[in-house]
């Protein structure tokens, strides 16, 4: 997209990216003119404004407020793009004032800010409204060219960017209440640099096993991928190029089968509670495989009877009795694309089960399990939906291919019209 945050493999790149995407909106154009016909309106840029059909468009500054606001752009060439306003909505032709526009943010707000760390927090009073908090610096005790990640928490409360108060916490071991956020106060390859991360420069390539102090694998741009509303959000992160595998991480707010549920909230990270001279495949295989359907890296604040500490939650789709880690949607469902009956993709809700006992907790907004092996290319736009008309699904690939034979390996529908509740 036009005018995107670059993810790179500098400290801070990932809470700078989340800044741009959660809060602050990217691409900011000014525009030359807006006209109306009928609801459609036009609006043209004196240069190439770098914006795509689908993404949510925020207008400001019209003298008609008709015109301000957020709308999904239906058609773009390279000076001008389309968007239908409100029903029934009339505003004067051309607008007027000194109008600006740009990529919309998700709508969540910096809490609590640090050098390289963030507190995230939804504003929606409707939700349980966690704190996310992510720490995109380089701990104490290691080396800047080593893999990159930032450690990521999320929390009933906190006081400030660094404190947490009483309440549930995800990660969290009572017995050593910091090691998410700290470690185990090693340093150098002995150290072990917090719990549950979200990796995004690394050495790692063709799911080959490496250490954190290996390296950081060059410094380029990595593809990046977020889809999310105003409680929820997915990252899709690169470690080290277009064609490694992009690893599914969240945090916010999931659908709960449980009335009045106030620890509603997950996060997916990468779980990885070792030493940074430690050879693990923790990227794709093991140790917290974001995109398989097992425990690892996957937390709920609290299990459903609200009490103790963070529960474990897998997703779950109708291909499960039971927790199979190595089931991946998009490449292990076995079912011919396109399904002969009615030439169509086969895809379903996804679950989220607490691990012990094993109770189905509740549903994840916005993602649906795709029963087929890789039957669309990366961000491929599925219309007409049948059984839900006026919405559009986008098919999101965790791998661009890894020499292993996968090809894009894995990969699920999101929903991109929403509301996901």
């Amino acid at each position: 997209m036009g005018g995107a945050p670059v993810l790179s493999n500098n400290w801070g790149d990932v809470t700078n990216l989340l800044d741009a995407v959660l809060v602050n909106g990217f691409n900011l154009r000014t525009v030359a003119s807006i006209t109306r016909e009928g609801n459609t309106a036009t609006v043209t840029y004196a240069t190439a404004h770098g914006y795509e059909v689908n993404q949510i468009l925020q207008v400001e500054g019209a003298e008609q407020a008709a015109y301000n606001g957020q709308y999904r752009i239906t058609y773009v060439d390279s000076l001008t793009l389309r968007f239908v306003l409100a029903t029934g909505s009339t505003p004067v032709t051309p607008a007027t004032g000194t109008i600006s526009t740009k990529a919309a943010a998700l709508g969540f707000q910096i809490a609590y800010t640090g050098t390289q760390k963030r507190v995230y927090r939804s504003p929606n009073v409707q939700g349980s409204r966690p704190f996310i908090r992510v720490d995109d610096g380089m701990p104490v005790g290691y080396t800047t060219t080593w893999a990159k990640f930032a450690r990521v928490t999320i929390a009933e409360s906190m006081s400030d960017v660094d404190t947490f108060l009483p309440g549930g916490r995800a990660p969290f071991d009572p017995n050593n209440p910091n090691i998410n956020e700290q470690g185990n106060g090693g340093t150098g390859t002995g150290g072990i640099y917090g719990w549950n991360k979200w990796y995004y420069a690394s050495l790692w390539t063709n799911q080959s096993s490496y250490s954190e102090s290996s390296g950081d694998g060059g410094n380029m741009a990595r593809t990046w991928f977020i889809v999310g509303d105003d409680r929820l959000f997915y990252v899709f992160l690169a470690p080290r190029n277009q064609n490694d595998g992009r690893m599914f991480y969240a945090a916010g707010e999931f659908n709960s089968f449980k009335a009045g549920d106030n620890y509603n909230s997950l996060l997916f990270a990468t779980d990885r509670w070792s030493n940074a001279a430690n050879s693990v495949t923790y990227w794709f295989d093991n140790g917290g495989a974001p995109w398989m359907f097992d425990f690892n890296g996957r937390y709920a604040m609290r299990a459903w009877h609200q009490t103790g500490g963070h529960m474990r939650l897998s997703m779950l789709s109708m291909m499960h009795t039971q927790n199979i880690g190595s089931i991946r949607s998009g490449y292990t469902g076995g079912i011919t694309f396109p399904n002969g009956p009615d030439m169509g993709v086969i895809a379903h809700p996804i679950y989220l089960r607490e691990e012990n006992p094993a109770h189905v907790r509740g549903l994840l907004p916005g993602p649906h399990y795709v029963m087929h092996n890789a039957p669309y290319a990366h961000r491929e736009v599925l219309d007409n939906v049948i059984g839900q008309p006026g919405r559009k699904m986008m098919y999101v690939t965790c791998a661009g291919g890894y020499g292993s034979g996968e090809g894009n390996s894995c990969g699920m529908l999101f929903d991109i019209t929403g509301p996901w509740r």
